[in-house]
């Protein structure tokens, strides 16, 4: 018997730019998948051609790193985007998103659990941290020409963000990934004349800095930088319109590509910046430094960017909430969703410190998603990439993963496990693990989560091959 998701694998699609996507979480027939990994590259390019990655990297200093151990840092922490464009590969082989490729370790029912905590908790608040970025940008746009801006005003703009960024997400794939490209071209271009404007106030010395080195100091801005990737699990739901047979190196490449390099050459930049702008205040910091001409420019590019992240962070959360077991169509998931992130940027904007909250929210993300990850990686190498698409929308006790009562407790467990080894690992503002705290405050969150759900995982693998039929290749249709 095939649940009633797997038969809306039978009618036919619809992801053209311009067009509402009509697929969901259900899984993409052969006959429907085009493209090229190079598409990849612009997707994740946009993600990551963000001037909040500027923030973040002017946030390095102020933990008491020298120049070149800020730099290493940036280099270490990037590297998680080369297994981003791993996991994306199992989007062509299974042909659905992420958080449907994820039954296959959790189960049906397990996998709600899982995608609850650790896809849609962290996609709406990683929403909530864009939308921040972007109604602040609003705001001193509005300084600027002295346009008053009470609550109710910065409400208002909130909505208004919101409705555009939602917009994109409802229009789906194609559309993304066709304003990605345009969108990482002009943010580009953009770079060029703000880093010519900052050059000169640049104060921070190139020389090997005397900064004594600090273990605790390096390992909490690590997790800081290894978050932005980490926080891309869901690459395959960007990758699994992709024919089946597109080579997994080329995904890979396009993808660390894509992501690693805007990134660390814009966190490097913000670590220079730092000298000679207030990084709290960024926006606002930047008009004492750039041209009159350039700096409402700027910040419409600003704007450009945080809505463009939004909208691929609305659509992963649509996804998740599909994912989840909610019965509704994909596009009003994305609203659903959009409105959940508008509340969370609420509190952020008028309760709450907004660079303390968004510090907190991106160490903390690595709590449930590194051993998310890991346990996704070793998933993918123990079934060698081989999923059954059709099978994984089949969500029937005689389903292939169904497990043991819809929960496949291998994958639960070490989910579990890795989460609670990186939260006794975790130093952050608001919350220190008491190992993290017995070795004086170092921050081994990352590495611990990864490495104890990966072996849990791997060992206990075994006993869940009731649901290995899962690992068929992908049925033709």
């Amino acid at each position: 018997m095939v649940g009633t998701r797997a038969k809306e694998i039978q009618t036919g699609g619809v992801d053209r730019f311009g067009m509402i996507e009509t697929r969901g979480i259900d899984y993409v027939p052969r006959a429907e998948r085009h493209g090229h990994p190079r598409e990849l590259f612009s997707i994740f390019a946009t993600a990551s051609i963000s001037y909040s990655n500027i923030i973040v990297g002017g946030l390095l200093p102020m933990f008491g790193l020298s120049l070149w151990q800020s730099i290493l840092v940036v280099l270490l922490g990037n590297l998680t985007w080369l297994l981003v464009g791993i996991l994306a590969c199992s989007g062509p082989s299974a042909g659905t998103p992420s958080t449907m490729i994820t039954r296959s370790m959790y189960g049906v029912h397990g996998n709600k659990i899982n995608v609850a905590w650790t896809s849609w908790a962290i996609c709406l608040a990683a929403q909530a941290v864009w939308l921040i970025f972007a109604v602040q940008t609003v705001l001193a746009l509005f300084a600027l020409f002295s346009v008053p801006t009470p609550p109710m005003a910065q409400f208002l703009i909130l909505c208004a963000i919101a409705l555009l960024t939602l917009t994109i997400s409802v229009y789906g794939h194609a559309t993304i990934a066709r304003l990605s490209g345009l969108c990482a071209t002009v943010l580009a271009v953009g770079l060029v004349p703000l880093v010519a404007s900052l050059a000169p106030h640049i104060t921070m010395p190139l020389e090997a800095a005397s900064t004594p080195f600090s273990p605790v100091a390096f390992s909490t801005a690590l997790v800081l930088i290894a978050s932005q990737g980490i926080s891309w699990c869901n690459s395959a739901d960007y990758a699994r319109y992709l024919p089946a047979e597109t080579s997994r190196s080329a995904i890979i490449f396009w993808t660390a590509l894509g992501g690693a390099v805007p990134a660390v050459l814009l966190q490097i930049f913000g670590v220079l910046a730092s000298s000679a702008i207030d990084m709290t205040n960024f926006q606002l910091a930047l008009a004492a430094v750039l041209p009159a001409w350039f700096y409402p420019v700027f910040l419409l590019l600003f704007l450009t960017g945080t809505v463009c992240g939004s909208a691929l962070v609305a659509y992963a959360s649509g996804l998740a909430l599909q994912a989840m077991g909610v019965k509704i169509r994909r596009a009003r998931s994305v609203v659903v969703d959009g409105l959940v992130a508008v509340a969370i940027t609420c509190y952020a904007l008028f309760v709450s410190d907004l660079t303390s909250t968004i510090t907190s929210v991106l160490e903390m993300i690595v709590v449930p998603l590194a051993p998310g990850m890991a346990i996704y990686l070793t998933d993918m190498a123990l079934r060698r990439n081989r999923y059954d698409g059709p099978g994984l929308n089949d969500d029937t006790p005689a389903g292939p993963i169904w497990y043991r009562n819809g929960f496949n407790w291998t994958g639960l467990s070490a989910q579990f496990a890795g989460s609670a080894a990186a939260l006794l690992f975790l130093n952050t503002p608001i919350f220190t693990g008491p190992l993290a705290n017995a070795l004086g405050g170092l921050d081994l969150s990352i590495p611990a989560g990864m490495l104890v759900a990966a072996m849990v995982y791997a060992v206990t693998f075994q006993r869940g091959r009731v649901g290995m039929r899962a690992t068929a290749l992908p049925q033709q249709s």
